[in-house]
């Protein structure tokens, strides 16, 4: 009971003081459009790799590509260079039972990929009871091994220092550390958006993208 009333207050408080949008941030947007323009989903990786050449181009302050590279595919050539040139930040997925009988996989993106200077962190999301997403854990992966969340790195690039976050923990399965209430910024067009179609057949002005925190 106290736990659906204290998610209350956090839904409430949400909507009566929202998040201010920024200029800083820009969302690369992945939506239908970009999907009738460029062909159907998943693209080909040479797609993704102009994307990330015109981003490069326009030197960005840190790159978030939330696209998971985790099978070898058509173009991985020139993804690996054009993602050399720009150095975003990648995820990983994680797989619960693991593979071979383990409790825990973790699947990095292709070892050409797997060394971007962005580095790379896991997507997993945290629902409550209700369903609800209200919060990330920044850190989850095996006792071992955790795995910063993909966000964390942005935000610590973003401000150029480094993300002091856990990197072990305790338990056999899964673990999570570090949960973080999620301060929701707003709706829809709360912050800037840019169809994908549009950097990868070159239609941007790199000046429009130069220096701001770019979500693909």
């Amino acid at each position: 009971w106290f736990e659906r009333a204290d998610n209350l207050v956090y839904d409430r408080l949400l909507q009566l003081k929202p998040q201010p949008s920024t200029d800083d941030l820009l969302i690369v947007t992945i939506d239908d459009e970009s999907i009738a323009r460029l062909g159907r989903w998943p693209w080909d990786r040479a797609v993704h790799a102009r994307i990330m050449d015109r981003l490069a181009e326009a030197e960005p302050r840190a790159v978030l590509y939330d696209v998971l590279f985790l099978e070898p595919a058509n173009g991985d050539a020139e993804l690996a260079a054009a993602a050399k040139r720009l150095g975003p930040t990648l995820p990983l997925a994680m797989e619960v039972p693991g593979r071979g009988g383990e409790a825990l996989s973790i699947l990095p993106p292709l070892p050409s990929l797997a060394a971007t200077r962005g580095g790379v962190g896991h997507v997993n999301l945290s629902p409550d009871s209700d369903g609800i997403v209200r919060r990330v854990h920044l850190a989850e992966g095996t006792a071992e091994h955790l795995v910063p969340h993909v966000a964390a790195i942005t935000a610590c690039r973003t401000a150029r220092r480094a993300c002091e976050l856990p990197t072990r923990g305790q338990g056999k399965a899964l673990v999570r550390r570090a949960p973080y209430l999620i301060p929701f910024a707003g709706g829809r067009q709360h912050f800037q958006t840019l169809p994908a179609y549009a950097l990868a057949q070159g239609e941007v002005d790199p000046a429009f993208v130069r220096g701001r925190t770019v979500l693909v």
